[in-house]
């Protein structure tokens, strides 16, 4: 049974987001191009990874995706976590392509790919800091001790694993999965927790969890005064729509929109605050008069705070 879905992660808007109010010529665009192709792969491995999981009977497994919690010292995530009254399993998903390859006695994971060797942060080490963090978690939160164990799925099926060197047995390709947690089930067989703390657990689990909102304009160097203001054209994606007579207009293709200033707004929020004042509107959006923008920001949004003169307007998702 699946108790929290998985969503696409908030960093791949927001790196979508840069890369649109950001010139082409901009010298960090091809760092941020590559974080994004990196973070489109690892959604797409662990959407890859449900239809496996699927398979898994909903009256004995539960499902939490993307789960961030905190364990009095730091914050830490897990890509998939299963919930049974016998153990909890983690599971941490990786989508590389080319040959990957262990080294027993280096904490590290090294890939091939086009004849090029590049070194990752090792998913073991990663999984047992997990173990620890979350037994940590379930200690403060007053449940009795249950068994943690891990998993680290290869998720691209071209993904060659090296055999002649070390080969970790919590590693393993998603479409052997099912058969790695049927083992687990085999040799965990000692009930630790009752229904009603497993209920427990998953409330706990629910709400306890903190969605991550990274910084990705700190993370590049980039400046507010560096980001391309204005609407885009839905037709031509050029930033020369104009306000006139309540809808936009494209001066480069001659498009008409009532609706092109939304994406804008998701920009902002996405890459600035999740609130607004008329006159950061104003200068976002290019417009030249505050009632457009005031009555802009009353079509869109509903709740505000401050005065008149210091009004600001929170940006829904």
């Amino acid at each position: 049974m699946i108790i929290k879905e998985r969503k696409k992660p908030v960093k791949i808007p927001m790196l979508e987001a840069l890369i649109r109010r950001l010139p082409s010529s901009h010298p960090q665009i091809q760092s941020i191009e590559k974080e994004l192709a990196k973070r489109k792969a690892g959604f797409r491995g662990e959407q890859a990874l449900d239809y496996y999981l699927e398979y898994l009977p909903s009256e004995d497994y539960y499902l939490f995706h993307d789960v961030r919690l905190h364990d009095r010292i730091h914050y830490f995530q897990i890509d998939t976590l299963l919930v049974t009254p016998y153990f909890l399993l983690i599971v941490g998903v990786k989508n590389i392509a080319g040959k990957i390859s262990f080294n027993q006695n280096l904490p590290q994971m090294v890939r091939l790919l086009d004849g090029r060797e590049d070194g990752f942060q090792d998913p073991f080490t990663q999984g047992e800091w997990h173990q620890n963090s979350l037994s940590r978690w379930l200690y403060i939160n007053d449940f009795p001790f249950v068994p943690i164990d891990y998993l680290v799925v290869i998720s691209n099926p071209t993904t060659i694993i090296e055999t002649s060197e070390y080969i970790p047995k919590k590693l393993t390709h998603n479409s052997n999965l099912l058969f790695k947690i049927e083992e687990l089930a085999k040799f965990f067989t000692e009930r630790h927790l009752t229904e009603n703390q497993v209920k427990r657990l998953c409330t706990a689990l629910n709400e306890q969890h903190t969605p991550h909102k990274p910084d990705v304009m700190k993370q590049f160097g980039i400046t507010e005064d560096e980001l391309l203001s204005g609407v885009f054209c839905e037709k031509c994606k050029t930033l020369t729509m104009e306000r006139t007579h309540g809808r936009w207009v494209c001066r480069n293709c001659g498009s008409i929109s009532r609706t092109a200033h939304i994406q804008a707004f998701e920009d902002y929020k996405l890459l600035m605050n999740d609130t607004i004042s008329n006159r950061e509107l104003r200068e976002f959006l290019k417009l030249s008069s505050s009632k457009i923008a005031r009555d802009l920001l009353k079509s869109m949004l509903n709740e505000s705070n401050g005065n008149t003169k210091g009004r600001r307007y929170h940006i829904p998702y």
